[in-house]
């Protein structure tokens, strides 16, 4: 749950499970308490370290942009796919 909700802004959320078993009736009841905290937005994209590839290229394929939602996803899956295809090239 706290991947989906920094998927759609907010960054910080805390998802905190609580539980209470009922043996009984052999069941468990699960409450989620939610602190979405605030939306978050890309300010800036700095990119850094990069001696081969000029700029606009690398922020083509970077999926934020500035001013956009934030995005865990986004985020996270083109860092990697850009440190995977720098590193390849070595």
């Amino acid at each position: 749950m706290t991947r989906r909700y920094s998927d759609r802004g907010f960054a910080y959320a805390q998802v905190d499970p609580k539980t209470r078993t009922d043996e009984a009736a052999k069941s468990v009841d699960v409450t989620f308490d939610v602190v979405r905290g605030p939306l978050e937005f890309v300010r800036h994209v700095d990119v850094s370290g990069n001696t081969r590839t000029v700029d606009r290229v690398v922020r083509r394929e970077v999926q934020l942009v500035e001013g956009q939602l934030y995005s865990r996803v986004r985020s996270g899956t083109r860092r990697r796919a850009s440190t995977r295809s720098a590193s390849s090239r070595k």
